[in-house]
């Protein structure tokens, strides 16, 4: 932490740090209004109370609701104001003292604690116990606070053994300003009336103040409060922290230390406040205070730690610096990074998140918002900071798909907590004024960016629409917090801000889904198979009872019918599709109801496979051996047909699906196939006993499967030129894709017939034309002649 002397642009003397609290109970407001800073500054306010026994019951009891009132009136207004209390009559007591009043609603009860002295009035002893004992720097007293005596008395002295002018001229009186009250017709008398004007400070026109009747205090109230806690002490034309805010916004660090900013500070430039509440000391940090462009920049509209390497950082925003906006780092070694806004007006700074996505205790990314970026019309913008090697470096900004005018998305950013249970940290963001242009009854939506090894998510998987929630809900996502457990179910909740409502996000869940086989295969050819198959759903993220989510396991009957012989494929598993989606009640509106994660495909699929053969094991291990031969050599040119026998020969488990793929070369040209079965009998695939190619039996079939011939062939030197050998090896692939014959007979018959057929039809048309007459009249005319 810096100190003043330091630093003294980023530490400067604050007079006091006002931050208000809840109590325990949410009825009561704890104002923890005067946490001592490095300064001795503020104001210190003795209420000196005449409890003598002139003074009926009913009228001291006026009197302390007078005090009460005063006092309550005076922290709601003065956040630098410190009380005591002394109430005097047979004895001199301390009440309450100036650090008791540290906690205002202890300090109020305890003025309503107040039991009557009565007896004497000792007002000159009373003042001097107040300047002894409470304008003591050893009871808490300020060197240089402001300090102010109010006497609230009913009459003349009485059996004092201190002489009340003696009292007045200490010189422990010096720079304490005194107000004297005096109730009573008492003060009628000259000498009362005199101690009266003694006891208040000059003039007595703004210090001396008389009523008639305890009744008539309360009228005071409002002249005492201009008089006492008028705007104080500004440095010149330039208010300093008179108009600080302090608390405008706050960031708790930890038990000992929490960070505010106090955007009024310095003619607005604003600046934070460093607050450790075990020292009761606060450290100041803005920039300069002579830089003209940190004026109205509202440094410290927001607040954010970062945990880096070496320390705590402290993070502010100031949304109007320079007019686009700047973000302030301070750094644990005192140097300073700025993240500069890059569009006027944009308000870039106004919020400011730090992430940890990976939980590893130190921060990721810092989250910076300008709502009101402006592309159409305020759409709003997330900047998003990687923090790498010490400094903050702009990776992008969180995309909207279609970004809604005016929406101010960026409004609010939090840090939510790991929400779907993925180990990263996840992020919501609220644009509160989307889609008010087309609904102004209800309107306002919030954003999740998930977070993953790689960092955040540029796009949302979420979009929450306030009219999704509820009708009527406006300025949805104004406000967002959450990574706590707010419902007790053991899941991370999410409260989000509307005008007049907050509303706690659903959980996210996500299934585990089996199902398992009873029997676990199928028999195969059976004309029917009953399976039970038993599917249950387990949760991965833990949900209470409370939850309208019935967890089991379903039992389901399939049977399978065998409608017609297997002409393929009769041995794969059978695949099974289960879809599931949630369906909620409103049964139990005490919880809000889950929802699918949307990473989760909400289907899952099971195999049931066919019982085979493979002698108790779990996988068939087939020894498959193929050899084949030629019946004699194939010469090119010379050679017309070729004959191939193919064997195979199973020594193995059975094997299932066998198929087998002939290829030849493209100069051969395939006539037919003749299987020749040996020793087993059947179609490969459908034998009654649910076997394929059963082991250590062989079947010698022409091209049913890959094969791979290497074989000699002989050329004839006299048909081929520049041959040098007549011998060659080479291999020979063939391709069956059906197992049939061809029969050419029909085409050869069917080609002769249409020949025919179409020589007449030409014959036909020639005719028609008296070709052929003239050819026959050429023809004779010629013969004739030659005769001749």
């Amino acid at each position: 932490m810096h100190t003043c002397t330091q630093d003294p642009v980023l530490c400067d003397k604050v007079p006091l740090l006002s931050v208000m609290g809840w109590a325990d109970s949410p009825d009561h407001l704890l104002l923890n209004h005067s946490f001592r800073v490095l300064a001795d500054s503020g104001t210190e306010i003795a209420i000196v109370l005449d409890g003598s026994g002139s003074i009926d019951p009913e009228d001291f009891e006026r009197a302390k609701a007078f005090i009460y009132n005063m006092m309550k009136a005076f922290y709601e207004k003065c956040f630098e104001c410190d009380f005591a209390l002394v109430q005097y009559g047979s004895d001199i007591r301390t009440e309450f003292n100036l650090q008791d009043s540290w906690n205002a609603n202890a300090t109020l009860q305890n003025v309503q604690n107040i039991t009557q002295l009565c007896n004497v009035t000792k007002t000159a002893s009373a003042i001097q116990h107040v300047l002894d004992s409470i304008f003591n720097e050893s009871q808490g007293s300020q060197k240089n606070a402001a300090k102010i005596m109010v006497v609230l008395t009913d009459g003349e002295i009485f059996l004092d053994p201190m002489n009340l002018t003696t009292v007045i001229n200490s010189p422990k009186m010096a720079r304490i300003d005194r107000y004297a009250i005096g109730v009573g017709k008492a003060f009628n008398k000259p000498n009362a009336l005199s101690e009266l004007r003694l006891i208040a400070s000059d003039p007595d026109e703004s210090h001396l103040f008389r009523v008639t009747n305890y009744s008539a205090l309360d009228g005071l109230l409002s002249t005492l409060q201009q008089k006492i806690i008028a705007i104080e002490g500004t440095a010149g034309d330039v208010t300093e922290y008179e108009l600080a805010q302090t608390g405008f916004s706050a960031q708790i660090l930890d038990k000992q230390h929490i960070l505010v900013g106090a955007v009024g500070a310095y003619d607005w430039s604003g600046g934070v406040l460093l607050y450790d509440w075990v020292t009761k000391i606060a450290t100041f940090l803005n920039e300069s205070k002579e830089a003209k462009e940190a004026k109205y920049g509202y440094l410290g509209y927001s607040v954010a730690v970062v945990n880096a390497q070496d320390g705590a950082w402290y993070v502010a925003g100031a949304p109007q610096h320079s007019m686009t906006g700047k973000v302030l780092v301070f750094k644990k070694d005192g140097s300073k990074q700025i993240l500069q806004g890059d569009q006027v007006g944009s308000y870039f700074g106004s919020e400011l998140c730090s992430v940890d996505v990976n939980q590893d205790e130190e921060t990721d990314y810092l989250l910076v918002g300008a709502p009101l970026y402006h592309i159409h019309g305020e759409e709003g913008r997330v900047y998003v900071y990687q923090l790498k090697n010490g400094f903050f470096s702009c990776v992008g900004h969180l995309s909207v798909q279609a970004p809604s005018a005016f929406a101010r998305f960026g409004f609010t950013v939090a840090s939510i907590g790991d929400i779907n249970k993925d180990g990263y940290v996840d992020v919501a963001v609220g644009a509160p004024l989307e889609d008010r242009l087309l609904d102004s009854s209800t309107f306002g939506s919030i954003y999740i960016y998930n977070g993953d090894k790689n960092g955040i998510r540029s796009t949302f998987s979420q979009r929450i629409r306030a009219a999704e929630v509820a009708p009527g809900l406006q300025y949805f996502g104004q406000s967002i917090d959450g990574g706590f457990d707010f419902t007790d179910d053991s899941l991370i909740d999410i409260t989000v801000g509307s005008f007049g409502n907050v509303t706690v996000s659903r959980p996210v869940v996500r299934f585990d889904v089996t199902m398992r086989f009873t029997p676990e295969r199928i028999f195969i050819f059976h004309n029917n198979s009953i399976i039970t198959a038993e599917l249950c759903f387990n949760m991965s993220s833990p949900l209470e009872a409370s939850h309208p989510i019935y967890l089991s396991c379903l039992h389901i009957f399939l049977n399978f019918v065998l409608l017609q012989p297997c002409d393929y494929d009769c041995f794969s598993s059978i695949t099974l599709k289960v879809s599931y989606q949630l369906s909620n009640s409103n049964e139990n509106m005490d919880h809000p109801a889950p929802m699918l994660d949307i990473y989760q495909e909400p289907e899952a699929y099971f195999q049931v496979p066919y019982k085979k053969d493979c002698n108790n094991k779990a996988i068939c291990a087939a020894n498959l051996t193929l050899r084949s031969q030629t019946q004699k050599k194939l010469v090119v040119g010379d050679t017309k047909e070729l004959t191939m026998d193919i064997s195979l020969v199973n020594s193995g488990d059975d094997s299932y699906m066998t198929t087998m793929v002939l290829k030849y070369p493209r100069n051969l040209q395939f006539k037919k196939m003749i299987p020749k079965v040996r020793s087993w009998s059947g179609c490969l695939v459908q034998n009654q006993d649910g076997k394929g190619l059963p082991g250590s039996e062989s079947i010698v079939i022409h091209s049913l499967t890959d094969l791979l011939v290497t074989g000699e062939i002989t050329f004839n030197k006299h048909l081929y030129e520049g041959l040098k050998e007549e011998n060659h090896r080479a291999e020979i692939t063939v391709v069956l894709l059906k197992t049939q014959v061809i029969n050419t007979l029909p085409v050869v018959i069917g080609s002769s017939v249409g020949g025919f057929l179409l020589l007449a039809f030409i014959i036909f048309i020639l005719f028609k034309v008296n070709i052929f007459v003239d050819m026959v009249t050429s023809t004779c005319h010629s013969c004739w002649l030659r005769s001749q």
